[in-house]
């Protein structure tokens, strides 16, 4: 999305992916949170794993996610692009993250696995990510 002072602005997509497609969607065990499978961290796919009472998005999760929105940028593909939705969770669930593609430097990188931490207390702000961006 683009603001009125042709600034870029990151927006969550996930409620208009359910009203287009649902079969895009997971519900977490909770039944409390939906959302789209690429771009969704653990905490999120099984909330009870991580100590928390239900899957709702917060700024780790959002920071999770901003990792998978530079993936999908720099590389042109969606995270795990070659999995289905399913498997995307049971890779995400271990630990396993996109693969490294050329596009990448090494500081870009770095970044990336830090949004990608699996505790969502282990990740960075998301203005601390910005900044990380800015200088790479």
């Amino acid at each position: 999305m683009i603001d009125q002072t042709g600034n870029p602005r990151l927006a969550d997509f996930g409620l208009l992916t359910i009203i287009s497609d649902p079969t895009n969607t997971f519900s977490s065990s909770s039944g409390s949170q939906s959302g789209t499978a690429r771009w969704m961290g653990p905490e999120l796919i099984d909330p009870e794993r991580f100590g928390l009472k239900n899957g709702r998005p917060t700024k780790s999760s959002d920071c999770y996610a901003l990792g998978m929105v530079v993936y999908e940028t720099i590389s042109g593909n969606l995270p795990f692009h070659e999995y289905g939705d399913l498997a995307v969770f049971t890779k995400v669930l271990a630990g396993e993250r996109p693969i490294r593609g050329v596009g990448f430097t090494e500081n870009l990188w770095k970044v990336m696995k830090l949004c990608w931490r699996s505790r969502p207390s282990d990740r960075p702000s998301v203005e601390d990510v910005l900044q990380c961006l800015e200088r790479v």
